[in-house]
């Protein structure tokens, strides 16, 4: 019996497909662990960026915060609604009253 040939016609066949497996069996691993340690720096520059914002909106929400506070006289924002409210000075024209 005579043996039939991988590739005929082709010189160097049998390196060529050793060569092709070599690249696929160590590729595809080396490949998805390039790729899985690309993600993770991702995810942990993403983290970062996260939470210097968040850092960053607490300060300015401080300030608003001071700035409403040292308003000239000596309310905070929101005070004078909820004054008229509790006591009962409100404008004439909110009421329905005929007098």
């Amino acid at each position: 019996m005579v043996p039939v040939p991988l590739f005929p016609g082709i010189p160097g066949g049998p390196e060529l497909l050793i060569i092709l497996l070599v690249v696929v069996i160590l590729g595809i691993p080396l490949s998805a662990v390039v790729l899985i340690g690309l993600g993770v720096t991702k995810l942990r520059s993403n983290e970062q960026d996260r939470e210097e914002r968040i850092a960053e909106l607490e300060r300015e929400v401080d300030r608003l915060r001071d700035e409403s506070d040292g308003r000239p006289d000596g309310t905070r924002a929101g005070d004078e609604i909820a004054g008229e409210r509790a006591s009962g000075d409100v404008p004439d024209e909110w009421t329905d009253r005929d007098e």
